[in-house]
């Protein structure tokens, strides 16, 4: 612990010293950039090449505020990827590193980067902006997780920062919102999943209202096939972790098509039925 702690203080050592060389330097920005090794590659792009059962191996076996930390810097493909691997509790331990991470080691180093951009690659980054994507990537796994556990982290936040609750549940796009979009977003997310199983399975137990928007969507042909596959389920044992799974396909699944601009961006959908 003692040699750890050593060698993350002579890194931020280090890098204060090529922080202030650079800073004195008369140069060009692509001077500064090569002489801190920056250019064009983002800070913990490595992270997107490694291999996620890796990742995931290492992030289980790291202390908690090590798992938030690399966990902050993924894209938020990635982040699911990883989520949906954790074990549920340390999960949620991670989650409440996540939320609050400051002050740390980490923290210092994002704060670092950060101001290199502004001053030698004059990429200016606002704090509204950085507190922006981290409640973003937080909302992203809070969407997928089950709802004991949402509802565990959500008391702790509730009773730490009421506020930064209210802004992570109003990024949060959950599988009953889906209620709120208009026929023609639902049909897009049908015709994408073409998987009836997948959506009998997540309509499992949830209200006739919800289960009604998908099947006044369907076309002649899914209904069909929604009928058997929903026909099937009945006959099983379904417990809640398929019926999350299934969900959380269908979250991510919107998602994407958010990303590709095939639906309407699901804030504004939330946004718009709160009006």
């Amino acid at each position: 612990m003692a040699n750890e702690s050593f060698r993350v203080s002579s890194n931020i050592t280090t890098f204060r010293i090529m922080f202030s060389m650079v800073s004195s330097v008369s140069a060009s920005d692509n001077e500064k950039q090569v002489l801190l090794n920056i250019e064009r590659e983002a800070p913990f792009d490595f992270l997107t090449d490694v291999d996620l059962e890796k990742m995931v191996s290492f992030i289980s076996n790291e202390n908690d505020s090590v798992g938030a930390f690399i966990m902050n810097q993924l894209s938020e493909e990635r982040l699911n990827a990883v989520t949906y691997q954790l074990d549920k509790e340390k999960l949620k331990s991670i989650i409440d590193k996540l939320i609050f991470l400051h002050d740390s080691h980490g923290e210092f180093i994002h704060e670092i980067e950060t101001e290199i951009q502004r001053k030698i690659a004059s990429k200016k980054v606002s704090t509204s902006e950085e507190e922006s994507i981290k409640i973003r990537k937080a909302s992203s796994i809070f969407e997928t997780l089950p709802d004991t556990i949402r509802l565990s982290i959500f008391n702790d936040i509730q009773n730490e920062n009421p506020e930064l609750l209210n802004k992570i549940k109003s990024q949060m796009f959950t599988f009953n919102d889906i209620e709120l979009m208009d026929d023609v977003d639902i049909q897009s997310l049908i015709f994408d999943l073409k998987d009836m199983p997948i959506i009998a399975t997540a309509l499992h137990q949830s209200s006739p209202s919800l289960i009604q928007r998908f099947t006044n969507n369907f076309s002649e042909r899914f209904s069909i096939q929604f009928e058997s596959a929903k026909n099937e389920i009945s006959a099983q044992i379904i417990g809640s972790d398929e019926i999350i799974s299934a969900q959380n396909t269908i979250i991510r699944t919107l998602r994407k098509l958010e990303k590709i601009e095939r639906i309407h961006r699901l804030n504004d959908i939330k946004r718009r039925a709160i009006q």
